[in-house]
């Protein structure tokens, strides 16, 4: 008996011998890690369809317009002139936390939590000066739900190579941007009204499984401790070292790495990085958890296999690096410098 042919996102009315056989071996397919794309992590900014994450942007419109100044207390900025905020609305609060392990998925970011909603409501006239956000928030979403009086209000963002990014803004999309590492903005309005639901995440790791595969670790673990950037082989792996980097902080330029076989040598060599660059740790054999201190003070713990890399902002406190096998483990250890348009 043939099955009619349905779309895809309908169930199939008369299922063959076939779609159960394939259901069942999906059923017993052992799990995989995803294979690597080109630009994996996935680059920010990103710019998603708002559907994409169940948002419901016909009720979260009209809370915005008849909750937020009853249940709120208004905020201004300087930074904002001629626009009104309110704090932690209570829907954004609530998709926030929902979203953030689907955020923290599809960033890799493994200890992704949610910090703070808020919301902007413009009117002609109003605009948003360059600025960066604060350090709690890492990932920031921001939800166009109301425009009226034009069809675009674009925010633009700053990109390595000094130039601009833009995004029209318009409802039925959302941009997810690191605001903290990127300096963002908005010109002047020319509508009448708009109203923005932002939603902020702190997630300061990044994690990229299968970073090292088993060729290069081996190079590494038999090669000396401190990779030399004047061979062709060690050249290009601090290069690709910068591309994670830069998945965390976008102006990282210059990087450096040491190997390191004892855990606490490794968590000292990142806390002594600091300053406003990157630091990340690839693990070439064992398993290994990585803990560090999150901008709200409670730790995020990382879990590594060999081969996996995870970076995160050096300024970043409490790192901790250890062993999960006893008397087994080496990492890769290192830190870049932050320099705004390349300088």
């Amino acid at each position: 008996m043939r099955s009619r042919h349905v779309r895809g996102d309908e169930p199939c009315a008369l299922p063959t011998l076939w779609h159960t056989v394939l259901r069942r071996t999906a059923r017993r397919a052992p799990m995989r890690r995803p294979a690597l794309e080109p630009q994996y992590p996935p680059a920010l900014p990103l710019v998603m369809n708002a559907q994409e994450f169940g948002l419901p942007l016909d009720k979260l419109r009209d809370f915005m317009l008849r909750d937020p100044p009853r249940s709120c207390e208004p905020v201004y900025s300087a930074d904002a002139p001629g626009m009104t905020g309110f704090d932690d609305p209570l829907p954004g609060i609530a998709y926030g936390q929902r979203l953030a392990a689907r955020i923290g998925r599809l960033l890799s970011r493994p200890a992704c939590r949610f910090s703070h909603a808020f919301t902007w409501r413009a009117a002609r006239g109003a605009s948003m000066r360059a600025h960066r956000d604060l350090p709690e928030y890492d990932v920031t979403m921001s939800i166009p739900l109301i425009l009226d009086g034009v069809d675009r209000w674009p925010l633009w963002w700053e990109q390595p190579n000094g130039g601009r990014g833009e995004w029209a803004g318009t409802p039925g999309t959302v941009l997810i941007v690191e605001g903290r590492q990127r300096l963002h903005g908005r010109g002047e309005f020319q509508g009448t009204r708009s109203v923005v639901l932002l939603l902020h995440w702190t997630a300061p790791a990044v994690l990229w499984p299968g970073f090292l595969d088993e060729g290069a670790r081996r190079g590494l673990a038999a090669a000396g401790p401190r990779l030399d950037p004047g061979s062709a082989p060690g050249r290009a792996l601090l290069d690709r070292c910068l591309a994670l980097a830069r998945s965390v902080v976008p102006h990282s330029v210059k990087s450096e790495a040491v190997v390191y076989g004892d855990p606490a040598r490794a968590s000292a060599a990142v806390e002594a990085s600091g300053g406003r660059g990157a630091a990340f740790v690839a693990l070439l054999d064992g398993r290994a958890a990585l803990t560090l201190d999150g901008a709200d003070g409670a730790p995020d713990t990382v879990a590594l296999q060999p081969g996996d890399g995870v970076a995160f902002p050096a300024a970043t406190r409490g790192c901790r690096l250890r062993w999960l096998e006893a008397g087994r483990g080496k990492a890769l250890v290192g830190r870049t410098r932050w320099a705004p348009f390349g300088a």
